[in-house]
């Protein structure tokens, strides 16, 4: 028997689509910038290697990216909410 929870649907929706965009997000900003410049260039002091700074690239963008699908999934599920009440 198949459970389709919509808060489970819309969350893993959000999470695939963000972790999808993530990986050309990082694929299109580490084929312009080296992360071993960014490291030498970095405010604070930071050693790391260049895998590193690809797995640090991702994880910074999968997770701006989900922030930003829950945003939207949050502003959208009021615009319904509003066209439901009776007043609106």
């Amino acid at each position: 028997m198949r459970n389709d929870n919509p808060m489970l649907v819309k969350l893993s929706t959000i999470l695939w689509v963000s972790f999808l965009s993530a990986g050309i997000a990082t694929m299109l900003f580490f084929a312009t910038f080296d992360p071993l410049d960014l490291a030498q260039i970095a405010t604070f002091p930071m050693e790391m290697e260049r895998s590193a700074g690809y797995s640090f690239g991702f994880l910074l963008f999968w997770g701006l990216l989900s922030i930003n699908g829950f945003f939207i999934t949050w502003l959208m599920s009021l615009g319904q909410r509003k066209k439901q009440s009776p007043e609106g």
